[in-house]
């Protein structure tokens, strides 16, 4: 018998004890302590009908099915309902048969009496094991467990406080800060509102706290910045914080959702309002195509369509050994999704075609690219016959096969651009504009800027020098660039995906561009290291195809607002729609071989 069953069945067994000692002590209360011998040989009946008519009651209200350790307010308002429903139905039996020998003379004060101690006891019974943890709780079992002070007053801070006073996470919360005065000298779950969030230091000395979780989950940068520096001038070394909204799609908050503080927390943490309603339509039941699929954007964009539900989910990369990664990684999250990996080049336009046709998927996102600055200027031949002929390719294929949309996964770097990856971008968002005026695919673009802990760029890179205790090397003092976290970059792209008509290339607001120096300093003190004194920062020069600064839009395009917060859309005025545009296009071709060639058309083709 498994322990599901054998709980109901417990609880059904001490339920209709319960509703019977009720019953009798409704007959006790109302008589006084005796019950008349004229109801006597009817009480059985009395109980037998409330058990017939309780029971099924609370089975369909599922409250067998609750956990006993979590049982809740809503727990309660069930069960008084399935009370007030069951005397109702009593009192209906006693209506249509108020002279049979069984209810001759029933008093109906016995009714309200009975379901009101049915409502107490059972509802005693289903909260007995949090009561009795409360009162172990108060009796000194956290002892042994890491004194923790929770930041944040508000909705997050009181489930993690609940669920972490039942002793099992190893952290026991002592005292809360938020800096909102009217919630001062409050209490969530007994634990009290101490004052604002500058009395950290203070409240860390006289309590003796070891640990400091962040609940804030909406918290600006400076927010993040201050508490976790007043943790840091306390000697507090370990900071937690709950997730972002976005990275708690489809999860509900808990203990294991707890993470250490990361550099991305401190250089923005500001969420958008995220439409899951609405990507979940777009992508719920349909085929979808993820190109370079096993990068750092494509598969953070895997697991993000994957939550949604998708009719089958198609994975194409060349790289076999992390898309093999990527794909066991996705059956082991979603054992009901049907998944298929797919090893192919974008670069193989005939191969590429027979695959799309073959799959025919309603939506296919392009995130198969070659990123690197540097690299790209040392090889531009690869980037041009990645970036722009395998996005003509997949374009192509696409039309072919007639795939609703078509999602270009773009950069800023393609704004103004200087290097040659920009310039490949650049032409990539050229052609699947050209396409859109005249086909019924439907082709997007979506741009944003630097995705933080992306593989190759320059967090992963902080990380690995500090690791070795190599002082960090910056390109330049000023040098700033945009960063957006994969989670939150991918969720936008989704959203601006399923909004998108045709032709548009959407924006994400990255907030405001962070200078790397700064970068660079918080992820030392994220070390408990001080800047240029434990390790320091020196600077280079730019490499060949890098700017100072970065932009989201040209002076040709017009930045416009939608109705989702962090996404614009602009619509070029380069004329795309020439129809020697991708006969130039190929022409290109004819230049691989020769760099400064390449290069030089390159250029023209963008203006």
């Amino acid at each position: 018998m498994s322990g599901r069953i054998q709980k109901i069945i417990t609880f059904l067994a001490a339920d209709s004890i319960l509703i019977g000692i009720a019953m009798v002590l409704s007959f006790l209360l109302r008589f006084d302590g005796q019950i008349p011998q004229d109801y006597q040989p009817n009480l059985v009946y009395y109980i037998v009908l409330s058990l017939a008519i309780s029971l099924p009651l609370l089975y369909w209200r599922k409250l067998y099915a609750f956990t006993w350790m979590y049982v809740s307010l809503s727990e309660m308002v069930e069960l008084f309902n399935v009370a007030v429903v069951s005397s109702l139905l009593f009192y209906l039996i006693y209506t249509f048969f108020p002279k049979s020998n069984i209810f001759l003379g029933f008093p109906r004060s016995i009714i309200v009496l009975h379901y009101a101690l049915v409502f107490l006891f059972l509802g005693a019974l289903r909260a007995a094991k949090r009561i009795a943890f409360m009162i172990l709780d108060r009796s000194g079992r956290h002892d042994q467990e890491t004194q923790a002070l929770v930041i944040g007053a508000n909705e997050s801070a009181e489930e993690l406080i609940r669920i972490l006073r039942k002793g099992k996470q190893g952290q026991h919360p002592v005292a809360i800060l938020d800096d909102d005065s009217e919630k001062h000298s409050t209490l969530l779950h007994g634990v009290k509102v101490l004052g604002s969030i500058s009395l950290l230091p203070s409240v860390v000395s006289n309590y003796g706290i070891k640990s400091v979780i962040i609940a804030l989950p909406e918290a600006s940068r400076k927010t993040i910045q201050r508490i976790v520096a007043l943790a840091q001038e306390a000697n507090v070394t370990d900071i937690k914080i709950i997730p972002n909204l976005y990275e708690l799609v489809n999860n509900k908050l808990g203990p294991e959702n707890l993470r250490e503080v990361r550099v991305e927390d401190l250089l923005g943490r500001k969420v958008a309002h995220i439409e899951t309603q609405e990507i979940s339509n777009f992508i719920k039941s349909k085929r979808i195509l993820i190109t370079g699929a096993a990068g750092s954007i494509g598969s953070e964009l895997c697991r993000q369509v994957s939550q949604f539900a998708p009719g089958k989910l198609f994975l194409l990369d060349y790289e076999e050994s992390n898309l093999f990664i990527l794909s066991h990684m996705l059956e082991a999250d979603y054992p009901s999704l049907d998944i298929q990996s797919i090893i192919a080049d974008v670069r193989h336009e005939k191969k590429l075609a027979y695959l799309i046709k073959k799959i025919e998927p309603h939506v296919i996102f392009h995130a198969a690219a070659y990123k690197h600055v540097p690299l790209m200027e040392e090889y531009p031949e690869e980037a041009v016959m990645t970036n722009v002929f395998g996005t003509l390719n997949a374009a192509k294929a696409a039309i072919q096969a007639n795939v609703q949309k078509f999602i270009l996964i773009s950069t800023d770097k393609a704004v103004r651009p200087i290097s040659t990856m920009g310039k490949t971008k650049k032409l990539a968002e050229m052609i699947v504009q050209t396409f859109n005026e005249r086909n019924i695919t439907q082709f997007i673009s979506v741009r944003f800027g630097n995705v933080l802990g992306s593989r190759g760029s320059v967090l992963p890179l902080f990380q690995e020098q500090l690791k070795r205790r190599l002082p960090l090397t910056v390109t330049d003092a000023r040098m700033a660039r945009y960063f957006m976290t994969a989670p939150e970059a991918c969720l936008l792209v989704l959203e601006a995906a399923a909004s998108g008509e045709g032709g548009e290339i959407f924006v994400l607001d990255m907030g405001k561009p962070v200078r790397i120096t700064q970068l660079a300093k918080q992820l030392i003190r994220l070390s408990g290291l001080k800047p240029n004194r434990d390790i320091p920062i020196i600077y280079t020069k730019p490499r060949p195809g890098e700017k100072l600064f970065e932009d989201i839009f040209s002076d040709q395009e017009n930045m416009i607002a939608t109705r989702y917060q962090k996404i614009f859309k602009t619509k070029t005025t380069h004329d795309v729609q020439s129809k020697t545009f991708l006969a130039r296009i190929e022409d290109l071709k004819s230049h691989i071989e020769n760099s400064s060639e390449l290069l030089k058309y390159l250029g023209v083709l963008i203006k």
